[in-house]
């Protein structure tokens, strides 16, 4: 199973603005396998969608392992 989940975003104040960025947490888990984890970042840069991988926060993130290494 995957899962996701809207972390943080950026450029939306008092209700008003543009969605400049979106930090995702996604979550992979299964039978098979341990629990993994990833937090992305998806912003605009130059007119370009781009993904970025969030660095791992010791005080937040609880998993062993990270979810690209289980892909």
């Amino acid at each position: 199973m995957i899962d996701g989940v809207a972390t943080g975003d950026n450029g939306i104040t008092a209700g008003r603005g543009r969605t400049k960025a979106l930090e995702l947490g996604i979550v992979a888990s299964g039978k098979g396998f341990q629990r993994r984890t990833q937090r992305t970042d998806i912003r605009d840069t130059n007119r370009r969608l781009t993904w970025q991988t969030v660095a791992a926060d010791p005080h937040t993130d609880t998993a062993p392992a990270r979810l690209l290494g289980a892909l």
